[in-house]
Order: C-alpha cells, then sequence, then structure tokens
C-alpha cells in the first residue's frame, strides 16, 4: 500500500513577495508543500483578509517580542483553511543568485500554480529565531 502525501501550502506576511493588486484581491508569492518538496505557488487572497492575516501576525510578533524583550527574527507561517486551486498557472520571475548579474540566466521564468484563498487561520506557526 502507497503511503499519502501530504499537501499543504501556506505564507509567512513578513517575508512573501506582494507581486500585485487587483481589484480587492492581493497576489502574494507563498509556498505549496508535497511530501519532501516545496514549490512556488501564487495566492490570490481578498484584501480585507491579508489585512486580517497581516494585523494577526503583527499581534503575534509583538507578543513575542515582549515576552524575550528584545526584537526577535520571528517567523509565522499562516496556512489557509478555505481554499481553491485555479484551473490556470502563472509565469513569475525568478533569479538565480548562484549566477553573476550580467549572466543571461540570472534572470528565468517558472510556472506555478495558483490558489484563491479565501480565509486563513488565526494562528501562525511562531519560531523565534
Amino acid at each position: 500500500m502507497e503511503e499519502e502525501i501530504e499537501e499543504y501550502i501556506n505564507f509567512d506576511p513578513s517575508r512573501d513577495e506582494v507581486l500585485g493588486v487587483f481589484g480587492n484581491n492581493v497576489h502574494v508569492r507563498g509556498v505549496k508543500f508535497l511530501g519532501e518538496e516545496d514549490s512556488e505557488i501564487v495566492l490570490i487572497i481578498p484584501r480585507k483578509e491579508y489585512l486580517r492575516v497581516w494585523n494577526n501576525w503583527l499581534d503575534g510578533k509583538k507578543s513575542k517580542c515582549e515576552a524575550y524583550q528584545h526584537y526577535c527574527g520571528v517567523m509565522g507561517y499562516t496556512f489557509p483553511v478555505d481554499y481553491i486551486k485555479q484551473d490556470y498557472q502563472i509565469d513569475l520571475t525568478v533569479f538565480d543568485e548562484t549566477k553573476d548579474v550580467d549572466d543571461p540566466d540570472f534572470v528565468g521564468s517558472i510556472n506555478v500554480d495558483v490558489y484563491k484563498v479565501t480565509k486563513f487561520d488565526d494562528y501562525h506557526d511562531f519560531e523565534h529565531g
């Protein structure tokens, strides 16, 4: 019997790149994990939910900083609880930082999955660094 591989998606509001804002949706770069493999994805999030997640994340960071009484390199992933994979993909620009900026292969693109997220978990998986 084959072992089922768990897939999950997430994003860290402090690290993920806002790719664009279209209408009332914020498009961000996120991560999809499938077993030991990870890949970049695009998350389309209603602006109101995006701002709610950011405020929630900031409250979590504040509690860690105040608990340790110093600046802290806290990372805090958040996980969507309501999302749908879209039936199309988007090309994203990527940079190969192992190459010189003048190398023609320094800039490339990858084709990534797109997920429409309507709700994120209130809990952030914080790690104190």
